[in-house]
């Protein structure tokens, strides 16, 4: 089972791709046309909304006691040590 430290370990690694991934888009929208770097700004813009989304996402996590981490991962009625996130689907 993924503990909620592994969890957001997980969430800040993830977080640390974006960044980059953010950095390497706006280098590359410094030497474009103007075309381009309209659409490379719709890439930032994205992917900046999905660190926001992270960050959001890891101090509620960070904030959980271990039953409201559960109910995160699992739902409120299927807490076992069987369970795993995808066989929620």
């Amino acid at each position: 089972m993924l503990t909620r430290d592994g969890f957001v370990q997980n969430l800040k690694t993830r977080l640390d791709a974006l960044n980059s991934e953010i950095n390497i888009i706006e280098k590359k929208a410094q030497t474009v046309k103007e075309e381009s770097k309209t659409r490379l700004q719709r890439r930032i813009t994205y992917f900046r909304q999905k660190c926001d989304a992270v960050l959001t996402k890891l101090q509620i996590i960070k904030n959980t006691d271990e039953d409201a981490w559960l109910n995160i991962m699992y739902g409120p009625e299927q807490q076992g040590p069987n369970m795993t996130l995808f066989s929620l689907q």
